[in-house]
């Protein structure tokens, strides 16, 4: 007799995943092995035929050749079903995708991967044998993948879930079906399980995040609360919470913990784990005994809290230096300079420096479309601006452009202009899910590559680029390295010095009268520097470059003036 378990309150991905296994081994018996989810309750009363389901007290363990086991790895998930794992000469196979779950079960015949659903690992193999799939059995596996990971959108889904989802749906699985087990109703009981955690829900705030947690009490166990859960999280607007459910009148009392976080670098598997339970780390639970329910679910939220980590903050993410205009600059150099550069909208400072408004693609398109290009931007920009302090965290930063519908936000320190947010930087870092995350502060991509020209380029050119740098800075202009420097030293190795044999300098600066062009005037001011320097202007196209040798090697410096009222 060959078998496979299905852990106790089955949830869709271990019977989605124990269908599977009876589709690869024609005359395996699914066991449940305590009690199912009430979606997957329902979903079986309709339909328990289409599946070879049997009942615990129908096995004759004297009988048993082989134990299949999905989704989990620890012997008390399935009751006393568990004690046939010990019998001797049996075969004993797991399938599971939690990675970080301290196995109890003694085989060493395991499968387990990083994806969003067990389900997907029978998928891949039923697959690769080119199985057909009768519609039933498709529906339950796709089920179990759609549960587990959100519909693909939680953060463990992977490009292998969408492709076992794919094949299910080229196998016939019922859709209609999915959406109707997928978002099911809240019953009446849950309805008033709701309202009352809404009423007694309490929050903190930590680095930024929202972190929420509640305690109910009940006459009995309650089923569904993890969907309870998720949606209190979202009714709460909590970035982590933990519903804590007390039960029943025996002492101690049974304790039902459920997490839920999105919050990058939290762990609720590890946190819940020393209780005996786990799952992953934005979604888990536990069950314990205790007589002090209160004590334990705020140690939890204690080191809960010490989990969060940093945010990141506006210095992390901004962009520097930022573009700027005058106010007196006219609509349509303002538009040029945007298209050129792509940006959205720019920065207006006064003579002094100091922020005076900000300039959205919005506001121009009012202005042209009046046709009032020739009018300055003073009276169009926003004024006054909202700002943030480099020390501003991301989930601030966030709120702010949501609550007021702000798509940039400058930074200033000490009343200085030092850099400018957007929605862009925003999104970069939210969508960056497969990142690494160090313990301490969450991990930024930075787009300054000084840290690397300091430490790769050859001292001769360090200095060149240092004084052409301090040419331009005199001028109250900003300096670029460009083209072709740029895409070679990303690709250089690390460990060794960088050479190059030609630079592209773009000087951008606020507005210049003078005759000659930035890039000519940069370039004149290097050759004084550097006397043995050749130097070259284009008059047509007011460049300049500079031809130096450099420890027998050729470096060109191509200075092109590009500035944005032109």
């Amino acid at each position: 007799m060959d078998i496979v378990l299905c852990h106790r309150t089955a949830d869709f991905d271990t019977l989605g995943a124990a269908v599977g296994i009876t589709c690869l081994s024609p005359g395996t018996r699914i066991v449940l092995c305590g009690g199912a989810h009430p979606t997957v309750r329902d979903f079986l009363a309709l339909y328990r035929d289409q599946f070879p389901l049997i009942e615990r007290r129908s096995v004759n363990v004297k009988q048993l050749r082989s134990i299949t086991v999905v989704d989990a790895q620890q012997r008390e998930l399935f009751g006393p079903a568990a004690i046939w794992l010990d019998t001797p000469g049996i075969q004993i196979k797991i399938y599971d995708h939690h990675l970080h779950t301290v196995a109890d079960i003694n085989t060493e015949d395991r499968v387990i991967a990083a994806v969003g659903a067990t389900t997907t690992l029978i998928v891949e193999v039923l697959q690769e044998q080119a199985f057909s799939l009768p519609a039933a059995v498709a529906t339950v596996m796709a089920l179990g993948i759609h549960v587990d990971t959100g519909s693909l959108t939680y953060p463990s889904a992977t490009v292998r879930d969408a492709a076992a989802l794919t094949w299910l749906m080229a196998q016939g699985a019922n859709q209609r079906a999915i959406a109707t087990y997928t978002e099911p109703g809240f019953s009446a009981d849950l309805q008033e399980l709701l309202g009352q955690a809404l009423d007694t829900i309490q929050t903190q705030s930590i680095h930024g995040y929202t972190v929420a947690w509640v305690i109910l009490q009940t006459a009995a166990y309650v089923p569904a609360l993890s969907s309870l859960t998720s949606q209190l999280m979202l009714l709460s607007e909590s970035d982590c919470l933990l519903l804590a459910n007390v039960y029943g009148n025996a002492m101690p009392q049974r304790l039902s913990i459920i997490g839920r976080s999105r919050i990058e670098g939290v762990d609720l598997n590890t946190l819940l784990q020393p209780l005996g339970g786990g799952g992953h780390a934005r979604a888990a639970a536990a069950t314990l005994r205790t007589e002090t329910p209160e004590a334990v679910l705020m140690g939890l939220v204690d080191r809960l809290t010490q989990q969060i980590p940093l945010p990141p903050t506006a210095a992390d993410l901004m962009s520097s230096p930022v573009r700027t205009i005058r106010p007196t600059t006219s609509i349509d150099q303002a538009r040029r300079i945007l298209l050129r550069y792509g940006h959205s909208g720019l920065s207006v400072v006064d003579d002094h420096d100091q922020l005076v408004g900000i300039l959205s693609r919005r506001d121009l398109d009012i202005a042209l479309h009046h046709g009032f290009g020739h009018a300055p931007v003073k009276g169009y920009m926003t004024a006054p601006v909202r700002t943030i302090h480099p020390q501003t965290t991301l989930p601030e930063i966030e709120l702010m452009m949501v609550t007021y519908d702000i798509g940039r936000l400058p930074v200033v320190d000490q009343s200085q202009l030092v850099g400018i947010v957007t929605r862009t930087d925003i999104l970069r870092q939210l969508h960056q899910l497969k990142h690494p995350v160090s313990p301490a502060h969450r991990q930024v991509v930075r787009t300054s590559m000084q840290e690397q020209l300091r430490s790769q380029l050859l001292p001769i050119l360090q200095a060149i680029l240092s004084t052409a740098a301090a040419a331009a800075a005199t001028q109250g202009w900003q300096l670029y390295l460009v083209g072709g420097a740029v895409r070679d030293l990303l690709l250089a190795n690390p460990e060794q010095l960088f050479s190059v044999r030609e630079f592209d300098l773009v000087v951008d600066g606020v507005e210049t009268r003078t005759l000659e062009a930035a890039g000519v005037v940069l370039a004149t001011a290097l050759q004084r520097a550097y006397p043995e320097a050749q130097l070259q202007i284009y008059g047509q196209f007011q460049t300049a470059a500079t031809h130096m040798a450099c420890w027998r090697r050729i470096s060109r410096l191509f200075c092109r003036y590009c500035h944005g009222s032109q």
